[in-house]
């Protein structure tokens, strides 16, 4: 999982809903991206008859690739975390189906997604909105109105199209990962440990370009937060310790091929301090205004004829005059 992520997807408002969208979605997968069917798995909600009986007549999915998942054992509600979508509260709902990707044994054991989701890496999510529910999860019956809300990550497809073992592999992040390894002068691939950190830079600093780009600047708040807690403190090889590739990161991250649209902020003042935001010089005029120098006046001096006492000052409080009564001695 990534701190930021690109999200692709399809959806309709009551103009197609589940027939259309399996269809489509096994269309896309197998003759659009060139997926080979046979490692193409399923799975769809505890009780969704409707969605399987689909799967099996609108495309070449056989039964056993297949699976349900979904209500707990022991529980009767739906729950959200299990293959099925709510807003988390009272409003719409509905089962979601789930495409997969076999990336083969190197990767875990057989027995599909139910068994090892590191093997069969899900792709895309199909959410059917068709119920809806009260706060405490108890279904009032069908919307008047059923729509299909997709979800399919960018990262994830690129891993599975260019064929790459990790996210980090591919053209999207891999020059972040090199670039962090010139810096801290720790090469990539020689021990997990230094790929983690490594990893990490690079994903922190694909995340500061979004977040810096959109207007986010480090606070202790909200989303300013976040943005703060991503290099407080930010991870290094341990060989390393006085290398700091974040600041050098963020502009090679803004122009990462494979991104819908390059992050960059309009001017250096939106930028995080201490980081460089555009390596290009800028073709905006600069415009200088001379201010004159200021100096601080202090008031006249006064002279004081001979034999006046002194001014109090009322910074101090009044000053005393000095007693010319001697000071008693205590007594015994």
């Amino acid at each position: 999982h990534f701190t930021v992520f690109e999200m692709l997807g399809n959806f309709s408002f009551g103009d197609y809903f589940k027939a259309d969208a399996i269809r489509w979605a096994w269309q896309l997968s197998t003759q659009g991206f060139g997926f080979a069917p046979e490692r193409i798995w399923v799975t769809v909600y505890e009780d969704d008859d409707e969605a399987e009986q689909l799967w099996l007549s609108e495309t070449e999915v056989p039964r056993q690739r297949i699976q349900r998942v979904g209500i707990p054992e022991g529980e009767t509600r739906r729950d959200a975390s299990d293959n099925y979508w709510s807003m988390g509260g009272a409003g719409p709902c509905g089962p979601c189906s789930e495409l997969y990707y076999d990336r083969g044994p190197e990767h875990g054991p057989p027995g599909g997604p139910a068994v090892d989701e590191n093997r069969y890496l899900e792709f895309w999510n199909l959410v059917f909105m068709q119920f809806e529910q009260d706060e405490h999860g108890v279904i009032l019956g069908e919307l008047p109105q059923q729509n299909v809300d997709t979800g399919m990550g960018l990262e994830r497809m690129a891993m599975l199209l260019q064929g790459v073992p990790n996210a980090y592999e591919t053209d999207m992040l891999r020059p972040l990962v090199d670039r962090a390894a010139e810096l801290t002068g720790v090469a990539y691939g020689e021990t997990e440990e230094a790929d983690v950190s490594l990893r990490v830079i690079a994903e922190h600093a694909r995340a500061t370009a979004f977040l810096v780009g959109d207007g986010v600047l480090p606070s202790n708040e909200a989303r300013g937060y976040v943005l703060r807690r991503l290099w407080a403190p930010w991870p290094r090889p341990s060989s390393t310790p006085s290398a700091t590739p974040g600041r050098s990161c963020a502009p090679s991250a803004s122009w990462s091929p494979g991104w819908s649209s390059p992050r960059r902020p309009s001017s250096p003042a939106r930028c995080a301090p201490g980081w460089r935001c555009s390596s290009r010089p800028s073709t905006r005029p600069r415009v200088t205004t001379a201010r004159p120098p200021t100096t601080r006046r202090r008031p006249p001096r006064v002279e004081r004829a001979p034999g006046t006492p002194p001014r109090p000052c009322s910074c101090r409080g009044p000053r005393r005059s000095p007693s010319t009564t001697p000071m008693a001695s205590p007594s015994t």
